[in-house]
């Protein structure tokens, strides 16, 4: 009887201290089952009608307007930080991760590999349109990802 409390003690230690170990992994690292996105627009303001397909009458001013991003998932759907028309070169492609402040998409939740941009007013908030885009990215990685008129990419290969 002795053994069999001494036995259960320790597997009951020894899950305690793996939980605790993954959870330390997981502040510091990534893992396989979830990305984080960082998606950039790079289309003119001056494009908006054509890319999402719209009447031109519908837009006065297409500098009223801006870009927003959804990820869908089977419990909800998240908006995530949309860069619009964020320099290039100014992304960091040697990013480290960060538990805290990056949006993680885990891929259990993910409707595949999509994404819905929205095109809104920026004094309303008001949703004008919307396109649904696939763009390729990779779990266990910090994606960025370039949206242009023509095409979605990812920008940088780590």
């Amino acid at each position: 009887m002795k053994k069999l409390i001494i036995v259960v003690i320790s597997i009951i230690a020894l899950l305690f201290i793996s939980d605790k170990l993954y959870k330390s992994y997981r502040l510091h690292y990534l893992t396989n089952d979830r990305a984080v996105l960082f998606i950039y627009i790079n289309i003119k303001n001056e494009d908006y009608v054509d890319y999402f397909n719209i009447d031109k009458n519908n837009i006065e001013n297409p500098t009223d307007f801006f870009i927003s991003c959804v990820v869908p998932d089977y419990e909800n759907s998240f908006l995530i930080n949309c860069r619009n028309n964020y320099p290039l070169n100014n992304i960091n492609c040697n990013l480290d991760y960060d538990f805290n402040s990056q949006y993680e998409l885990k891929k259990s939740y993910a409707k595949g590999h999509q994404l819905i941009l929205q095109l809104k007013n920026k004094n309303t908030g008001k949703k004008i349109a919307e396109k649904n885009i696939f763009p390729n990215w990779i779990y266990g990685k910090i994606n960025h990802i370039i949206v242009e008129k023509d095409k979605e990419y990812k920008y940088c290969s780590n």
